[in-house]
């Protein structure tokens, strides 16, 4: 044993006398430029897996890293502040132009073989399933974070959203949305059980179709969220998870698509010129010198494929999830592009 509470000498050290282990983590930069030094930039996403143990930073059980957005009118910025929603860092992660986003998924052992079936409560979330939270991670891309213009005030509410301002709020009738939302039911009159959480996350709402750009703003009908919500017995807060079968009193406020805009501004590009198909490239990171399971293989092919089925289905068809290695179309129209023209 060696005491450091006193020193043991005058002079300084002349070289390190103490060394610190700490497991790796996972450099998402490293990641896409390894990616990118095999493979083409034909991907909007890259989908992470992993078959061993590996600390992440975070701590989360999936998460989305943005990379690239265009896009205005689905926030984080409102109305006035376009150029803030501006993002490009693709070139510190080997992209020149496509790559948009990060869905890191963690650890596959931490999901069942079926992409369909519930992942255990005390893996931190809850009534999702690899395939919700697959479709979670990709919807976040354009979700959640619109704000709502407050009439009295005249500034911006964040009444809509719940965790990390980047999902809906638990008060928010988002019908069940993959973003962490609820279906509320209003019951109508007083008292302690008018509003009811009846689902959760089941799918696209019509407002993320519009978020996303599949759908137009008229294909949004309204919806509610709840002020100063009260439950009995318990306290919910808006980044609450979500949670059915819980009743609760308070103020319905109505919201519409048109205050969404308002706030927002127009979704630029609109639904009709919108990017509908989308590659995602997904990754299975393994320790240096082993190679993949044929289980982790499968594995990896069944959530692959069910994540295609999942974004096709629950977007009305409007977004196409390519999930095979493809390789990138380049077009040079000089000396001729007049004839394109």
């Amino acid at each position: 044993a060696v005491d450091f509470s006193e020193p043991a000498r005058e002079e300084p050290f002349t070289a390190a006398f103490v060394e610190l282990f700490f497991p790796a983590d996972l450099n998402l930069a490293a990641l896409g430029q390894k990616f990118y030094l095999g493979h083409e930039d034909a991907y909007d996403f890259l989908v992470i897996f992993h078959d061993y143990e590996l600390p992440v930073e975070t701590g989360a059980f999936a998460f989305y890293r943005q990379v690239r957005n265009f896009t205005q009118g689905v926030g984080p910025w409102p109305a006035g502040f376009e150029q803030n929603n501006l993002v490009d860092f693709g070139q510190a992660l080997g992209s020149a132009f496509r790559l948009q986003g990060l869905m890191y998924m963690g650890e596959l052992d931490k999901y069942p073989d079926d992409p369909t079936q519930l992942i255990a409560r005390d893996e931190g979330v809850h009534q999702a399933t690899a395939a919700s939270v697959l479709a979670h991670e990709a919807g976040h891309v354009f979700l959640a974070s619109p704000l709502l213009p407050d009439p009295e005030s005249g500034l911006f509410s964040l009444d809509l959203l719940g965790r990390q301002l980047a999902h809906w709020s638990y008060f928010f009738n988002s019908e069940a949305s993959f973003l962490e939302g609820n279906r509320i039911v209003d019951h109508g009159g007083e008292g302690p059980f008018r509003f009811e959480t009846t689902e959760v996350v089941r799918g696209f709402s019509p407002l993320d179709r519009y978020l996303l750009g599949v759908a137009p703003p008229e294909a949004v009908p309204p919806s509610f969220f709840v002020r100063d919500p009260s439950i009995a017995g318990a306290n919910f807060s808006e980044a609450h998870f979500p949670l059915g079968g819980v009743f609760f009193d308070g103020e319905r406020v109505d919201v519409s698509i048109e205050q969404i805009r308002q706030a927002m501004g127009r979704r630029t590009p609109d639904h009709t010129i919108s990017q509908k198909e989308y590659r995602y490239a997904f990754i299975l990171l393994t320790q240096e010198g082993t190679e993949p399971s044929e289980a982790a293989i499968a594995k990896m092919e069944r959530f692959r494929a069910q994540f295609e089925r999942t974004m096709r289905e629950t977007t009305g068809g409007g977004w196409s999830a390519e999930t095979e290695l493809k390789k990138q179309l380049t077009m040079v129209t000089w000396p001729a592009a007049g004839v394109l023209e």
